[in-house]
């Protein structure tokens, strides 16, 4: 190959390289927003299985705290 020539193909090789590693990027971001929005019923759905159990935890509490004085008597 001739001397002007080989700096060409290392630009292209380069530039080439950028290209592959941005689109990449782009698949991984667009694969990551698809995982979110498909969890964000999940979310709603765990937040109220959390506010059901804190409600069952302070309703324990209260039996808790019945039964130790019944016991103290």
């Amino acid at each position: 190959m001739a001397k002007g020539l080989n700096g060409t193909w290392k630009v292209i090789a380069t530039v080439g390289g950028f290209i592959i590693v941005i689109v990449g990027a782009a698949v991984a971001y667009g694969a990551l927003c698809n995982q979110v929005t498909t969890m964000k019923p999940e979310v709603k759905q765990n937040t109220e299985h959390r506010i059901k159990f804190e409600e069952k935890v302070s309703t324990m509490e209260k039996n808790i705290a019945l039964i130790l004085e019944e016991v103290r008597k």
